[in-house]
């Protein structure tokens, strides 16, 4: 579906637990509508690259224990910068929909003040080991930056514990209501 930008975008955060089926929805969202998929941990990404570059390593997945260290050393240093970091690109993006599947505690202020609904995807933990990627080195569940999910607001929600034709079904009846919504001004 094409759809010409007509003000600000509809923007959706996709929160939930690694392994909840986050980015393979928001994958989906910003092919259905041509949107536009923000990750916050974006520049998180680049550093992984370069620091496995370095050691002249491949890696074709995350990092989870890097990744989270580096997040913990970015917010000591620049409290709220990866979250800033990412409102800025939402607002130069010229998408209709703008999609984040990555928001964590140190970023939900910044996106709420940019305006997004929070569509909380819900998955047991059985299915979650079972969607283990194996490019993946595991994150720490009880870590400081996967912990929180429970205090941010659920605007929507999709629960993916089923087929994944299931939570595609969700997400895009949730985009639907959004733009409906937005083309009737309220």
């Amino acid at each position: 579906m094409n759809i010409e930008p007509a003000g600000e975008p509809t923007r959706i955060c996709l929160y939930g637990p690694t392994g909840s089926g986050k980015t393979t929805i928001a994958r989906h969202l910003v092919r259905r509508y041509d949107g536009e998929l923000i990750k916050i941990a974006e520049p998180l990404h680049r550093f992984q690259q370069m620091f496995y570059d370095m050691l002249q390593k491949p890696v074709t997945g995350q990092d989870g224990e890097l990744l989270q260290f580096l997040a913990d050393k970015i917010e000591r240093e620049q409290p709220g910068w990866l979250g800033r970091s990412a409102t800025a690109r939402v607002h130069a993006s010229g998408r209709t929909v703008v999609v984040n599947d990555d928001c964590r505690r140190n970023s939900y202020a910044a996106l709420d003040q940019a305006g997004f609904v929070f569509v909380r995807v819900l998955t047991s933990p059985e299915r979650i080991a079972q969607r283990a990627r194996p490019d993946h080195t595991p994150v720490n569940t009880a870590h400081a930056v996967e912990a929180g999910f429970d205090t941010f607001r659920a605007d929507h929600t999709i629960t993916n514990d089923g087929t994944l034709a299931q939570a595609l079904v969700q997400a895009e009846e949730i985009v639907e209501r959004l733009l409906e919504r937005q083309r009737v001004g309220r």
